[in-house]
């Protein structure tokens, strides 16, 4: 049964194609380790161990893209580019110093905190923003057409959500902080860190989607239902 022009099953490959071979068991394995990632992504402390086999799985796709077509090959370039981008600014937040001499309760002592709570506030949509748009690399060259309108859709809704959660989060911090330096009482902005928490729910639903189209470009190279690297054109006889 002909499953499309281009199609090619493992098991018929030649020992010329062992890169191939190879190239597919490492994308399987991210692909694994990317699904299982995202399951686990929106629960409290176990998104550390997420954040973990997130990131092997991408190492795990990145270098099995050889095997899938250039454009599969260049996605997996640009989404390894966009992922160390993430790192980066993860740690950039992460050791970004919070705002000292705060107890004058000035307004210049306000705006500081305000200043550093809205860096980090937009600074982690950025950072998701990139994490979430190379999760969508990944894998679009491996997908149909309904694996990649589920893509288009995952990222839609993870994009709308963090924009709601940061319009959210900032306008609640906005009266936290001026009311927290008004009456000089920290607890005030302290009150609104559930706001953190109770977000992270909402990321749930489009992170089962993307693991259920992992599965599904799992199952396409287990298959062979893939385009080869292309292979260098013979030369004419003369």
């Amino acid at each position: 049964m002909s499953l499309g022009e281009g199609a090619v099953f493992l098991e018929e490959l030649p020992t010329k194609t062992i890169a191939q071979r190879e190239g597919a068991a490492r994308t399987k394995t991210g692909m694994t380790l990317l699904s299982s990632a995202l399951l686990l992504s929106w629960i409290p402390v176990i998104e550390y161990l997420a954040g973990l086999l997130m990131l092997m799985g991408f190492v795990y796709v990145v270098r099995g893209r050889g095997a899938f077509g250039s454009e599969h090959a260049r996605n997996g370039y640009n989404a390894a580019v966009l992922i160390v981008a993430s790192l980066v600014g993860s740690v950039y937040l992460a050791v970004l110093p919070f705002p000292t001499a705060l107890s004058e309760g000035s307004l210049g002592a306000a705006g500081a905190v305000h200043s550093w709570i809205s860096t980090v506030v937009y600074g982690t949509l950025v950072v998701t923003a990139l994490r979430v748009y190379a999760l969508f690399l990944i894998s679009f060259a491996l997908q149909k057409v309904v694996g990649r309108v589920l893509l288009l859709g995952a990222l839609a809704a993870y994009l709308a959500v963090g924009v709601l959660y940061v319009w959210t989060l900032s306008h609640g911090l906005d009266g936290a902080v001026a009311a927290a330096f008004s009456r000089l009482d920290a607890d005030l902005i302290l009150a609104v860190a559930p706001l953190l928490d109770g977000w992270r729910y909402f990321f749930a639903l489009p992170s089962f989607v993307l693991a259920g189209v992992y599965f599904l470009a799992w199952r396409r190279v287990s298959r062979g239902d893939l385009p080869k690297a292309a292979s260098p054109v013979p030369a004419a006889a003369t």
